[in-house]
């Protein structure tokens, strides 16, 4: 189901060049964070890393691929910006994952 919300603070991007992944595409995963279940740190086909949740990759013979896709690309916003989402995301650390999946589940962030 989609959501309206409105950011209510600032956020800054913290990733210039976060992994994506494509449907197919074979990855590294290297670790599930401890803090924060189902989010693991992996390498894209191309290089980059970052954190990508377990719904988007799957493992079978002790190798990953990606089921559908996927990027970690953060949004720098301000105040009073307004977007909709479409997918929540188990939670995640801020400004460790998407602006927009982090901004979602946080109440510090966006509002209804």
């Amino acid at each position: 189901m989609r959501q309206r919300v409105t950011i209510v603070a600032p956020y800054v991007a913290q990733y210039a060049d976060p992994i994506r992944l494509d449907a197919g595409d074979p990855l590294i995963v290297h670790r599930e964070d401890d803090e924060f279940p189902g989010w693991h740190w992996c390498t894209g086909p191309d290089g980059r890393e970052g954190w990508v949740h377990a719904s988007f990759f799957t493992r079978a013979d002790g190798a990953a691929r990606a089921v559908r896709d996927y990027s970690a690309r953060e949004l720098t916003v301000e105040p009073g910006v307004r977007f909709e989402i479409h997918e929540r995301l188990p939670a995640a650390r801020t400004g460790a994952r998407p602006a927009l999946q982090s901004a979602a589940r946080s109440s510090t962030l966006a509002t209804p």
